[in-house]
């Protein structure tokens, strides 16, 4: 299994940018990623894309759980 950065990440605007961030202070950590678009995207496609990464951590213990109750 690949390793990832543990969550929970969270989705912030910091000067016009959307960036996914392990704390919601925008001093205590790098960001993980800047969410950009294409000239099509608008300001809230990019909020959006940028929530649906940040909760990449929490789907996928949701889906871990999922199968471990699915057992065999």
């Amino acid at each position: 299994m690949s390793k990832h950065t543990p969550g929970p990440w969270f989705a912030v605007a910091d000067k016009g940018q959307t960036i996914i961030r392990t704390s919601r202070s925008s001093a205590a950590f790098s960001p993980l990623a800047i969410v950009k678009g294409d000239k099509r995207d608008t300001i809230k496609d990019q909020e959006a894309n940028a929530r649906l990464i940040a909760a990449a951590p929490d789907l996928l213990e949701a889906l871990e759980y999922c199968l471990d109750c699915l057992g065999d």
